[in-house]
């Protein structure tokens, strides 16, 4: 579903001038091709990963955890975006064309791509004394992401063998992990904060222009962003289950049933889910673009050239 609802969708953008026209479906479809890429690359790698265990050779381990990455850093930056241009649309409506120009929706497109392929990758660089972090396996690959370490002055007197252990070398390589996973959960905190404000924002007005009785404006507001709530919402509904255990491992603070294999092996699932939920919240939330891809349909195209050549 991943592959095939973003790819139907993707091709009903390209080949439909009525929905180009709209600067939203520009930013939908940036989604799609993070959510199609999602199924076409990363899914597959993760399968290959969870079939191979413990036992997963590190370059198909490194490479699944920065697919994975790398595209829910478009996913979760360009629902930023979106909730941002929402907000605008609805905040300065007249404004709006001014804003958004052709230049500047372009360079909102490529963001989330150069953004979070500049974060993912370092861990790939082999540069983790130098704090650009490293990907692990813990039931999946992903990035040793822990931010608090221990401190340990080899020039007080230790009686435990492993302070005794420990170099002044590995000292500095365990406090310079933290950069990278900081890094990582800026991103995180900044990008869900964006979208709640901006939709706390948008709900707000909606909620005044409803009390003043304006209500073709209110209709106008949520049909401006009903499609976006609804994917927004869910992606956050599907993410923050991963993003609160993320954080919590980040911080090394222990929260046993989250801890479990079943558990994170759900949360895991779920989190990748919305490369296959988003396509279908597409289609069911749009009448013109639920025609435009059954159109695309090769069984559909073919049945309305018949018809044609009939009448």
């Amino acid at each position: 579903m991943a592959i095939v609802g973003n790819l139907f969708y993707l091709i009903a953008l390209y080949k439909s001038p009525s929905l180009q026209r709209r600067i939203n479906n520009y930013f939908l479809g940036n989604l799609a091709a993070a959510d199609f890429l999602t199924g076409l690359l990363a899914i597959p790698m993760v399968l290959i990963v969870f079939s191979m265990d413990s036992s997963t050779p590190s370059t198909i381990c490194q490479a699944q955890a920065f697919l994975v990455g790398w595209f829910y850093g478009v996913s979760l930056t360009t629902a930023a975006i979106i909730s941002i241009d929402r907000c605008i649309i609805v905040m300065e409506p007249y404004q709006y064309p001014h804003l958004m120009t052709p230049d500047r929706v372009k360079i909102l497109i490529i963001l989330p791509w150069i953004l979070s392929l500049l974060i993912y990758i370092m861990p790939l660089l082999g540069l983790e004394e130098a704090g650009l972090g490293k990907y692990d396996y813990k039931y999946f690959c992903w990035l040793d992401n822990t931010i608090a370490t221990k401190r340990y002055d080899l020039d007080e007197e230790y009686h435990d063998e492993e302070f005794l252990n420990i170099s002044h070398d590995k000292q500095q390589q365990v406090q310079r992990y933290n950069v990278i996973a900081l890094i990582y959960l800026i991103h995180l905190i900044l990008a869900i904060a964006i979208i709640v404000i901006c939709y706390s924002i948008i709900f707000s007005i909606a909620y005044r222009k409803s009390l003043v009785g304006n209500r073709n404006r209110v209709r106008g507001i949520t049909k401006s962003i009903r499609t976006t709530t609804s994917i927004v919402g869910t992606n956050l509904f599907c993410w923050l289950p991963t993003v609160i255990t993320t954080i919590l491992d980040m911080l090394e603070i222990s929260v046993i049933p989250l801890k479990s294999f079943v558990i994170s092996m759900i949360f895991y699932v779920l989190f990748l889910a919305t490369a296959a939920t988003n396509p279908i919240i597409y289609i069911w939330s749009s009448n013109t673009l639920r025609h435009k891809v059954i159109l695309t349909l090769p069984c559909r195209k073919n049945r309305v050239l018949d018809l044609q050549q009939n009448v």
